[in-house]
């Protein structure tokens, strides 16, 4: 029987995988800041990718998790907005939607982490939001 599959987008640090890793998924993390192409390590594998070039493996996938960049819509950052330009705003929602085109491709269970931002404006409502400071696990996390 073939691992079930995680994927995750603009995972640098591979922290939100790590428990899947460790329970035995096949976990991608997809993110420009790896060396190009994709290097194993254990459960985890490490793609250096812009993913809006890039496909997930042709299997199943159990979960997908996305962090898209907020740089340019965040809403904490609305002074700057008019000084950041078009281009930025631009930039922001292709990695966004990106992000929600591989998820919606996957057919799988998907979460896209976003800070209160511009988003709900060219998208929709989302579906759960918390306050980091509940989390304060995630200051320290596991091993």
């Amino acid at each position: 029987m073939a691992q079930q599959i995680i994927i995750s987008l603009f995972d640098h640090t591979g922290n939100m995988v790590a428990p899947w890793a460790k329970a035995g998924f096949l976990c991608y993390c997809v993110d420009l800041q790896h060396p190009p192409g994709e290097h194993r390590e254990g459960n985890i594998v490490r793609v250096g990718a812009d993913i809006r070039d890039w496909l997930p493996p042709y299997a199943p996938i159990k979960m997908l998790f996305a962090f898209p960049p907020c740089t340019h819509v965040a809403v904490s950052g609305a002074r700057w907005f008019r000084d950041k330009g078009l281009g930025s705003l631009i930039q922001s929602l292709q990695l966004f939607e990106a992000s929600v085109r591989l998820a919606e491709w996957t057919g799988a269970p998907y979460m896209i982490e976003n800070p209160v931002s511009t988003i709900s404006s060219y998208w929709r409502k989302p579906d759960c939001t918390f306050d980091p400071c509940d989390y304060g696990g995630y200051l320290n996390p596991p091993g």
